[in-house]
């Protein structure tokens, strides 16, 4: 009787309320998943590749040109986006030029400062320079022939970075981190210089912060100038001739001639 209907209504009651669980369940997992994103940052279930891909199918003209031209040179095993840090992180990102790998980065994050214009800030730990060089005296390198891709830059950032046609209107800081190797390779066999991060490496984020400072941000294609010529060309002559002569204290490069410290 009486208690018979009260348990059917207690049923009801319990079948309502796991419903109403599974469908706030349902409604909210996809803003936990945000909140996730945007406490932590979060690696999406796309390849870097697919990703990038992607991308260029959807640039239109030049840009998509030339962000082509960068997706042929650049890979890397993971990213990660935040959206709290407004940030890209990738890992173990690899930079190719004629054919053989130059720039091998353990982590790289970029951190958006602003949106328009479009102004990001680069923070960079692992950094691997490879110099193949065919010549004795260095002047003929895979870095040296690297026009196609300096053209790409070009049109994704110009160098002058207040262009309406910009991508990235350019960085305001770079900074770098970790381990920094170069290796040279050459006729004359292997050459590896282990890099002193504030000797060699802090006059390029020193320069980048000033040239920042005095015009708003530094356009990527001259970033990748100041890399080209600071890291990799240098790399070949001054820096390994200063980890052989300048043995200050301000200094602790090393190098390495196959295998046997110098």
């Amino acid at each position: 009787g009486d208690d018979g209907r009260q348990r059917r209504r207690q049923h009801m009651r319990n079948r309502d309320d796991a419903s109403m669980r599974r469908r706030l369940v349902v409604l909210l997992a996809p803003l936990l998943a945000v909140g996730v994103a945007f406490r932590r940052g979060y690696r999406p279930s796309w390849s870097f590749a697919r990703a990038a891909d992607y991308v260029v199918r959807k640039a239109p003209g030049e840009r998509g040109a030339a962000l082509r031209t960068l997706r042929d040179s650049l890979e890397c095993d993971a990213y990660e986006v935040s959206l709290a840090n407004r940030s890209i992180v990738l890992y173990n990102a690899t930079l190719a030029l004629d054919g053989s790998d130059a720039l091998r980065l353990g982590r790289v994050a970029v951190f958006c400062d602003s949106w328009s214009p479009l102004v990001v800030s680069v923070e960079v730990a692992n950094v691997s320079v490879l110099v193949l060089a065919r010549d004795l005296l260095f002047l003929n390198t895979n870095w040296h022939r690297v026009a196609e891709l300096e053209a790409a830059l070009e049109t994704l950032s110009p160098l002058s970075s207040s262009s309406s046609e910009a991508v990235v209107s350019g960085v305001r800081r770079l900074e770098f981190g970790g381990v920094a190797a170069c290796e040279l390779t050459g006729p004359a066999g292997t050459v590896r210089a282990s890099l002193d991060w504030e000797h060699d490496l802090a006059p390029l984020s020193r320069r980048v912060a000033a040239l920042a400072a005095a015009d708003g941000s530094v356009s990527v294609a001259a970033l990748f100038d100041m890399v080209k010529g600071d890291l990799a060309l240098r790399a070949a002559t001054a820096v390994l001739a200063r980890a052989l002569d300048d043995r200050n204290a301000t200094s602790r490069s090393s190098i390495t001639v196959a295998g046997v410290d110098v």
